[in-house]
């Protein structure tokens, strides 16, 4: 892969990073690359074994795990990762880890 394409990639995986927006579009992260969206989809997965989006909600959802291990309130949590609200932030958290946030925080409960 060329290296002006690898410095593209990296520069919508670092936007996917830092951003907290819940409406990234694909068409848009693609026009910064001068890419279509197809070309954006494969050359990502390509790159880094998933597509934008799936890498955009794993790393929301670690994040979350981490702030978990905090006393932040879930909602407040949900909020800073970029989920609508809490029960969207449960949803997929229970979806990806097999428990709900709540459980992962103290699981003895």
């Amino acid at each position: 892969m060329p290296a002006d394409r690898h410095a593209n990639l990296e520069k919508v995986r670092q936007q996917l990073c830092d951003s907290s927006e819940t409406s990234l579009r694909l068409a848009t992260l693609a026009e910064q690359c001068q890419l279509s969206p197809y070309q954006l989809l494969r050359q990502f997965r390509q790159q880094y074994g998933i597509t934008p989006h799936a890498y955009w909600s794993q790393h929301r959802l670690q994040m979350a795990r981490r702030l978990l291990r905090g006393d932040a309130p879930l909602a407040d949590i949900a909020q800073q990762c970029g989920f609508a609200d809490q029960s969207h932030l449960t949803r997929a958290f229970k979806r990806q880890f097999g428990l709900p946030p709540g459980r992962y925080r103290h699981p003895g409960r």
